[in-house]
């Protein structure tokens, strides 16, 4: 069976994404195809991605933040502001309130999703989530909850809620 990596880095990126690579290019970022691996120095941590994140919001592509909610790096707080002002900035609406998802019929953390319309339909552009009990690499403290987080994004789908009664 062939390697993800492998596989991501043979279909090379969408064309939408490539026009952003060479704005994250230079001397403190290095950019690996797709997976856009950031090798951080003392000076990158200033490196300012919250317009690029707008550009891509703007391309219409869906983009993830999230948090552990023990991250002590970058606050959950911040990830939360950043989300917020994306959306009042690009004028999307609440999809849904700031509130659980879950994980294996447990709370794995809270979400708040954000979109428009295009062709007609609602479209998930931000997620902000936070993953329960998570750190800073929150795949390796929270396996289980990153994957739920991630399988939902990937899929296009709003994060498992709580079934209404």
């Amino acid at each position: 069976m062939p390697c993800l990596l492998d596989l991501l880095s043979n279909s090379g990126p969408r064309d939408c994404i490539k026009k952003f690579m060479p704005r994250l290019q230079g001397e403190e970022v290095e950019v690996i195809h797709v997976l856009r691996t950031l090798k951080y120095q003392g000076d990158s941590w200033e490196i300012n991605i919250i317009p690029l994140i707008s550009d891509l919001l703007k391309e219409g592509l869906p983009v993830l933040l999230y948090s552990g909610d023990q991250d002590s790096r970058i606050p959950l707080t911040q990830t939360r502001i950043i989300a917020n002002n994306l959306a009042k900035e690009l004028k999307l609406v609440q999809l849904t309130n700031y509130g659980p998802c879950y994980d294996q019929q447990q709370v794995a953390g809270w979400s708040q999703s954000f979109g428009g319309l295009r062709d007609g339909n609602n479209v998930t552009y931000p997620t902000f989530a936070t993953v329960r009990g998570a750190a800073h690499e929150v795949p390796f403290t929270s396996p289980s909850q990153a994957l739920t987080l991630f399988r939902s994004f990937l899929s296009g789908s709003l994060l498992p809620r709580p079934k209404k009664r």
